[in-house]
């Protein structure tokens, strides 16, 4: 798997996890959707396009680790919130 597939994987999962977070908390979702539109679109432009001198391995780093954590608090807040519906 190369660096950009892990990359694109990872957005993708985080996508997906926010689109199911609206059947739960619309008011979480829309803010999580927000905060990932901006860091994405922010740090996608760095990385293809600030990208000299090996900059652009700092940039798919913070991407990376972005994607990882907030897949994290989403799914730890979906897991949470699903939870609370069944009771």
């Amino acid at each position: 798997m190369s660096d950009n597939q892990l990359l694109y994987l990872l957005t993708v999962i985080c996508f997906v996890l926010i689109i199911i977070a609206f059947r739960y908390s619309k008011g979480f979702a829309i803010v999580n959707a927000v905060l990932f539109c901006v860091y994405n679109i922010t740090l996608n432009y760095c990385l293809f396009f600030k990208g000299e001198y090996g900059a652009s391995l700092t940039w798919w780093f913070y991407l990376i680790m972005l994607n990882i954590t907030q897949i994290a608090v989403v799914g730890i807040k979906l897991l949470s919130l699903r939870k609370q519906k069944k009771r």
